[in-house]
């Protein structure tokens, strides 16, 4: 038997009826005599999910339930990525492609992609991942996308959050299945009976940024 790793990739143990991804803006508002309210960022954004799974027979939500025991609550971290955007939305074969970071543009809300298929579109609310040389995974989601070149260059996608420093030139992308990486919220795993012959397994999750 092969022994668990962490992190792995949590998203095909169930089927999930209601798996949202959400970002977390940690701001303060301040607001100047006679002036207008202000928002300052007091720390970069991070990626929230929630999940809830579809009923599922007994033995199955025991098995699912036990994968996420072993996480240890949020000591281990694990892998998701979203169930209903689990590719560009545009159709094209990307198997067999290397897609890498191109450049990320000087204020960190766009980047470039290059190894794209020729004239392969990129769709606003597409998701990303990218590996970076420090062993963390960023995840951005396309707010402009827009179509590659012959050579498979991308124009400058519109990204959310903003890109983080780690990212570099080269890093290695992901556009199917584009993970991300998290841990528990502590107190938010639970498996309620659906009728007497199921559960449904819930949790939510906090990003983890390396």
């Amino acid at each position: 038997l092969m022994a668990l790793t962490f992190p792995r990739d949590m998203t095909g143990l169930a089927r999930w009826k209601e798996p949202s991804f959400s970002l977390m803006y940690r701001q303060e508002l301040a607001r100047d005599a006679g002036g207008p309210t202000q928002a300052k960022d007091m720390g970069p954004a991070l990626w929230q999910a929630s999940f809830t799974s579809v009923p599922l027979r007994l033995a199955v939500a025991d098995a699912v339930m036990a994968d996420f025991r072993s996480l240890r609550g949020a000591v281990r971290s694990f892998l998701l990525y979203p169930p209903t955007r689990a590719r560009p939305a545009a159709a094209g074969d990307l198997s067999g492609s290397t897609v890498t970071v191109h450049s990320v543009r000087s204020d960190a809300s766009a980047i470039r992609l290059t190894g794209l298929p020729s004239r392969f579109v990129m769709t606003a609310g597409d998701y990303v991942s990218i590996a970076t040389a420090a062993g963390g995974i960023e995840f951005l989601q396309l707010a402009r996308g827009g179509e590659a070149s012959i050579g498979g260059l991308s124009p400058e996608l519109e990204v959310v959050p903003f890109v983080r420093p780690a990212v570099d030139a080269g890093d290695a992308v992901t556009l199917v299945q584009p993970v991300a990486e998290f841990i528990l919220q502590p107190g938010t795993l639970d498996d309620p009976f659906v009728g007497l012959t199921h559960r449904q397994i819930t949790f939510k999750a906090m990003q983890v940024v390396r």
